[in-house]
């Protein structure tokens, strides 16, 4: 099975090539245009005196060949095959070049004989294709193949084989001096690198440990710093705690001057609070904070620890907030009532208001008498706030659904009025667009332009030899497409 796949994989190149039968050559000449109708014989004859009067001075071989009909395989393929069959360039060479161009599938190969691929690169090659695009875009092939053959006479140089394989030997050898130079160079720096890197290695060796000593006495300094720092810090708290406890009576007296200004806000307002029950609770809490202070625990000496320092600090500090909580409760009953107060009266004067403006828009609407009863019903609860805080939040939100549904109607008015005018702005826009593009349309139909082109070629060229040496190709080459 091994043994069939193997020579299966040989055999597919032969298979590859039986697809494409490779036509004859045309007798006489070096440009073979199969299509008949790409060149004309002028310019036959006159792409011929260039192939031959390069060969005469170089000896190399190169076809040109025209043809659209690739009988469905890849130009690479069919190129390898054509220049294999035909025989390009001198047996023994190898230096023939094959350039084939298929118009109906807008690509073209330069294939070259293996005598020439250092010469002719497959790089190269690609690159010399590059001009042919704007002529064969354009129609004009024979300007298009000129220009590729221009570049490979131009890249092969009109020289004997004699003086290539010297130039070629001139060049091996440069080559070589320059890889000796080059190792000897690279020799010579290596040496000097080693040398620079044991230097380094040990300039390095000795930095670490400087500054592995360094770094231990740095850590040291840093570690007392940082023990004088804690140090001050827990002096600090101390003394902050200290002061703290100190002032404790002074922060209960002004809890005691906050309570006193509340409660007597809240007797001369006759709000419904009880005094006597929060009166006792916060004078509890009071006896509680000063009787705590006088316990052990918060007995604190200079060398005590910071964590213990700090546990007294947060214990002071949660005594204080316990003792304020009372009196901010009453503090916030205080404000609460206030603020319906106040905010009864603001709807009695809001109610005034809206009032006036629901009997101007509602002149014509039944049952308006129904607002003015309970407009005065509301207004008449002077001092009971409680009794008709709901039907007053009810009236004004009742004048403002009134008031809303008015003015909703007037912008819903104005909306349809402008939407109108928008879409017969927008009609007359399409007209003028439709009118504008049959007058371009028309413009259009009654422009024709005319362009001719016509090449000749008076030159006579002489009848040269048009056999071909048996060369063969090495597979080297490039393709390009436009």
């Amino acid at each position: 099975m091994k043994k069939f796949l193997f020579c299966l994989v040989l055999l597919l190149p032969l298979l590859t090539f039986a697809q494409f039968l490779v036509p004859d050559r045309l007798p006489q000449t070096y440009v073979n245009d199969y299509d008949g109708d790409k060149l004309t014989p002028e310019q036959v004859a006159a792409l011929n005196q260039k192939i031959v009067t390069f060969r005469a001075a170089s000896s190399i071989e190169i076809v040109v060949v025209v043809l659209s009909d690739l009988q469905g395989i890849e130009i690479e393929d069919a190129s390898h095959a054509l220049f294999n069959k035909w025989g390009i360039g001198k047996a023994g060479l190898n230096n023939g070049v094959l350039y084939l161009v298929s118009p109906n599938n807008r690509k073209s190969r330069i294939e070259v004989g293996s005598g020439l691929e250092g010469d002719l690169p497959d790089i190269t090659a690609k690159a010399l294709q590059e001009v042919q695009k704007p002529y064969y875009r354009a129609g004009d092939y024979y300007g298009g193949i000129t220009a590729v053959l221009d570049g490979i006479t131009t890249t092969l140089k009109p020289i004997t084989w004699e003086q290539r394989e010297a130039y070629r030997k001139k060049q091996a050898a440069d080559a070589k001096l320059q890889q000796e130079q080059f190792i000897y160079i690279l020799t010579c720096v290596g040496i000097v690198a080693l040398f620079i890197g044991l230097i380094f290695l040990i300039y390095w060796r000795r930095a670490k440990a400087k500054a592995a000593k360094l770094a231990a006495i740095q850590q040291a300094q840093d570690a007392a710093k940082q023990k004088l720092i804690r140090e001050q810090a827990r002096q600090q708290l101390y003394k902050d705690v200290k002061n703290d406890i100190e002032l404790v009576p002074q922060k209960i007296a002004q809890i005691a001057n906050r309570k006193n200004n509340c409660f007597r806000k809240i007797t001369d307002e006759k709000l419904p609070i009880d005094l006597g029950t929060y009166d006792a609770k916060i004078k509890k809490s009071e006896q509680y904070v000063l009787e705590s202070l006088k316990g052990k625990y918060y007995a604190i000496a200079e060398n005590d620890s910071a964590d213990r320092l700090q546990e007294v600090n947060s214990n002071l500090r949660g005594l204080i907030i316990q003792h304020d909580k009372y009196v901010g409760e009453v503090e916030r009953l205080y404000g609460t009532l206030s603020a319906q107060v106040d905010y009864v009266k603001s709807f009695q004067q809001r109610g005034k208001a809206l009032y006036a403006a629901a009997q101007r828009e509602l002149k014509n609407t039944p049952h308006t008498d129904l607002y003015p009863r309970l407009f005065e019903k509301v207004m008449a609860a002077d001092r009971d706030y409680g009794s008709y805080f709901y039907e007053a939040e009810q009236l004004t939100n009742h004048y403002n659904t009134i008031i809303n549904y008015v003015a909703n109607q007037k912008a819903a008015a104005e909306k349809a009025a402008r939407d109108r005018i928008d879409e017969e702005n927008r009609k007359k826009r399409v007209a003028e667009e439709e009118r504008k593009r049959k007058t371009r349309s028309q413009e259009s139909s009654n422009y024709i332009s005319y362009s001719s082109t016509s090449r000749s070629d008076d030159s006579t060229p002489s009848t040269p030899s048009f056999d071909l040496g048996g060369g063969s190709s090495g597979g080297g080459g490039a393709t390009s497409d436009w």
